[in-house]
Order: structure tokens, then sequence, then C-alpha cells
């Protein structure tokens, strides 16, 4: 019978879990939104990350610690490609949401997760382990190409897509939108920076991946962003079919009577042409008259 000894870090990473799978069952009730399906899954894949984790901080020997670690890569590597389908998701890019585009994303960790199954036979995602700490029942673990090449390696060509996509989103949406990105790129920096300190050596304790215990804090973000930003009831893709397809002119306003979005037909009304269009010069002073009627 297995031995399991379970420690602070296990707690964590239990916590890590029990947020991520908060996080997914919240975006999954609103399934009904642009990109929700995917924020779940993106969370879903922290979660099993992080809980399989628990029993791999909990082993006692090598052999358990590097079979959990096996089967923790099943969230480990899924994790990057539901980001980046949310990413295209949320901003609109449908196009790549075919069989042969989601073959092609899944295709490099699926290769990887036979050859973490098989690692005993070639040594390409580990290459070797630190013996168990005896204050923190944690080891080390050397990776060898396959890891460096098809887990790390693609795992930030995919965030740093993600990222390109998102800071693109930042600088043209409405402000509405824009903050929305910005919870999402925020999110997105929680597992950036500790991979960095994971991948680097320089882990406050060896042994331990802060990656999946990150998603703590991303998944936060995204909680806060759904329960009091409204994050994902209102899409942007919904806002340019409803808005753009209406014959006459929608002005939105905030509570300081500035302008938060306008569609062409409103544009056309006030005399201004699309080309030259900036939303930071449009501004409405608070009591004033109405934009149409100024200089009557």
């Amino acid at each position: 019978m297995n031995s399991y000894i379970y420690t602070i870090f296990s707690l964590l990473f239990l916590a890590s879990s029990l947020v991520s799978f908060f996080v997914s069952y919240l975006a999954y009730s609103r399934r009904s939104v642009r990109g929700s399906l995917e924020l779940s899954l993106l969370m879903l894949s922290a979660g099993v990350w992080a809980f399989l984790i628990i029993f791999e901080t909990a082993s006692t020997t090598l052999e358990e610690k590097i079979f959990w670690s096996k089967v923790a890569y099943i969230g480990a590597l899924t994790n990057p490609v539901f980001y980046l389908l949310f990413v295209l998701r949320f901003t609109g890019r449908d196009k790549y949401f075919t069989t042969k585009c989601l073959a092609a994303l899944f295709s490099t960790p699926i290769v990887v997760f036979i050859l973490t199954l098989t690692n005993d036979y070639h040594n390409l995602i580990w290459t070797g382990y630190a013996p168990i700490s005896k204050s923190t029942n944690l080891t080390q673990y050397f990776h060898g190409v396959g890891f460096w090449v098809g887990h790390a390696g693609y795992s930030y060509l995919l965030m740093l897509i993600s990222s390109l996509y998102i800071m693109r989103f930042i600088v043209n949406q409405i402000s509405a939108f824009r903050s929305q990105a910005i919870y999402i790129f925020s999110a997105s920096l929680c597992p950036w920076i500790a991979s960095i300190f994971y991948l680097s050596g320089n882990n406050p304790v060896p042994g331990f991946d802060l990656v999946p215990l990150s998603m703590i804090f991303s998944g936060t973000i995204f909680a806060v962003a759904i329960y009091r930003n409204r994050f994902l009831d209102l899409a942007p893709v919904a806002r340019e079919t409803m808005l753009e397809s209406i014959e006459d002119g929608i002005l939105v306003l905030d509570k300081n009577m500035r302008i938060q979005d306008i569609n062409n037909s409103a544009l056309g009304f006030l005399g201004i042409e699309k080309k030259r269009y900036n939303r930071s010069q449009l501004y409405i002073i608070r009591d004033s008259k109405p934009v149409a009627e100024r200089g009557n």
C-alpha cells in the first residue's frame, strides 16, 4: 500500500486545484457566452494538473513521484493549448477552430505525453532525479531535450502568440472590452513568471513547481472579473455583430458622460470620418448639450 506524507506544499496545490475547479465551474455556467467553454477547459486542466501534483509532493518514494509527475503532464501539456484557444475565441478568430488546426495544436502535447510515459527507454523528458529532500519531501527533475523543445519551448510559443493577440486586442478595442483583455493578460503573467523561476533554477524551494500553484492567482483574477466586472457577459464579437448591423446611431456613455462606444451610423450622423476616428478624442462634458446640438 502506498504511503503519503502531506506537507504544506500538498496543501498549497490543493488550494490551487480548488480555485481552478471553482473558476472552471463559473465559466461553464456561462458556457453560452463566447470564450466561456474554452476558459472552463483551461481552468479544468489547471485544476487537474495541481490536483495530481498533490500526490507527487506527498509520495515518499522516487518511483511514486515519477508516476504522479507523468500523470500530471496531462494538465501541464494541455493548459497552454487551452489558453491559446480561449484567447482565439475571445478575440473572434474562429477560423482557427477547425479539425485540422485543433489536431495540429494538440499533436505536440500528445507526442510529448507519450515520450513522458516511455521516458525510461530514452530519457528525453527527464535525464535524472535528485534524492528526495528529507526536509521538504520534494525532488528535483533534470530535464532532457524532449522537455525543453516539446514542453517548455512549445508552451512558451503558445503563450507568446496568445500574449501578442491579447496586446493587439487591448490597443484596438474600446475601454469596456479592453479591461476584459487586461484581466486575461494579467492572469497569464502569473504562470509566465512562475515558469521563469522554475526553469531558470531560481526556485525558492528546490523541486517546488510554482507554475500549477500560480493558477491560484490566475484563477482569482478570473473569478473577480466574472463576479465584479461582468467578464464574459458580453463578448467583443457579439458587440460587433449587434451594433454595426443596426442602422440607427448608437452612442454608449459611462457615468461621467464619456463616450465608451459608438457605431458607424452614429459616426456618420455626427459627420466624423471613420478613418479619422479616435476614441480618446471623443468626450462629452457632463450636463452639456448632446454632441449633435453643439455649435447650433
